[in-house]
């Protein structure tokens, strides 16, 4: 097949499937087998696919059509202008979650009287937030905290990829960087939410987190790229999906230094909820900040 003929046939295959948008996703499948980008494939359509990149085509179509989620197929997904790798081990980056990079690094840029501010990243994945947040804020220094070992590794690959004159090489018998961020750049540890913690009560200028916020009777109504592929500890959360938020809420402030703030990405219809627990957390200025669709999706709170 020409590349033309081979996004004809993979679009057509892709619709039939259900996925959306067909073209697109076609576009990028073959520009994955054909080893490019998509420009570069799109500006020579009447080049030949060999016999090894049509059967990667093929393999990357029928793991699409199976809904597979595409970065899962294409190993990336960008996100504020840069390639993450991600893999099933977590969440796929989304484009409103770079409103919470915004809110998060507008406070961490604000310390000015703080020399080197701190980030906390609860639930980083992919490391996506913890690294942009260190590219966005030169002289920060951030951690971003994972449950998953699995996770933490696609974390330290992007690390390295995006970060490495930022990065804290892993100490000898530690598996994530450096154990303590008072004088680590970027780093990442590995622990169930507070636990590992400690040395950073008071110390912390921002937590930032997405937490898990999809309630658990709510897994029919997604589709099937999120609900059969995506990671389910980065998903689903109990007590109507508020679980995992309500414990950031009960233990983060005790880790937020005076001034500092808690930056959280909330559910559809979580807004006004969350901004309530923080107010009742005693976190003051509470703001609710709209996705570029006006739905509300982060809130933001001071500890005074």
């Amino acid at each position: 097949m020409t590349v033309a003929e081979a996004i004809a046939w993979a679009a057509e295959r892709l619709a039939g499937a259900g996925v959306d948008p067909p073209l697109l996703d076609a576009e990028l499948l073959v520009a994955h087998a054909m080893g490019g980008d998509r420009v570069s494939v799109l500006t020579h359509p009447e080049r030949s696919l060999s016999p090894e990149q049509d059967a990667s085509l093929r393999a990357a179509v029928a793991r699409r059509v199976a809904r597979e989620p595409l970065p899962y197929i294409l190993g990336w997904k960008e996100f504020y202008g840069r390639r993450f790798r991600v893999s099933p081990a977590v969440l796929i980056p989304r484009p409103e979650t770079e409103l919470l990079v915004d809110v998060a690094a507008a406070h961490l840029a604000s310390q000015g009287g703080c020399q080197r501010p701190l980030a906390l990243d609860v639930g980083t994945g992919s490391g996506c937030v913890a690294i942009t947040l260190a590219l966005e804020v030169p002289n920060s220094r951030v951690v971003g905290y994972d449950i998953s070992e699995d996770a933490l590794g696609v974390a330290m690959r992007n690390a390295v990829a995006l970060a490495a004159d930022r990065m804290v090489a892993p100490s000898p018998g530690r598996a994530f960087g450096s154990t303590s961020a008072r004088d680590a750049s970027l780093s990442f540890r590995c622990g169930d939410f507070p636990d590992g913690l400690e040395d950073l009560v008071g110390a912390v200028d921002v937590l930032a987190s997405n937490p898990p916020y999809v309630a658990w009777p709510d897994a029919s109504e997604l589709p099937p790229e999120v609900a059969e592929y995506e990671p389910p500890v980065a998903l689903y959360s109990d007590e109507e999906g508020m679980g995992f938020t309500r414990r950031l809420v009960e233990h983060g402030p005790r880790l937020l230094k005076r001034g500092g703030a808690m930056v959280l990405e909330v559910a559809y219809g979580q807004g006004q909820r969350v901004a309530e627990l923080f107010a009742s957390a005693g976190l003051r200025d509470v703001r609710v900040a709209n996705d570029l669709a006006g739905i509300p999706r982060v809130v933001a709170g001071v500890k005074r």
